[in-house]
């Protein structure tokens, strides 16, 4: 693998990292906090930028049954 290749999976990899372990919900006074929708949008995100296939199948047929669509 060469230098330039390494270097995007290494980011990839922090930026997924990163954006699962954050905490997107903040009950305090800082703004609303994400409905669930959103909820959805964040957790198929960072799985595909993870490239974990398994639990993003689940979490796609969720957000589907919760009233995404494929669309937005």
């Amino acid at each position: 693998m060469n230098k330039n290749k390494f270097t995007k999976w290494i980011l990839l990899f922090v930026l997924a990292f990163i954006t699962m372990n954050m905490n997107a919900q903040n009950t305090g006074n800082d703004g609303p906090a994400l409905n669930t929708r959103q909820q959805h949008i964040v957790a198929i995100s960072s799985l595909t930028a993870a490239g974990n296939l398994d639990n993003l199948k689940s979490c796609l047929n969720t957000g589907l049954d919760t009233g995404l669509t494929i669309t937005r």
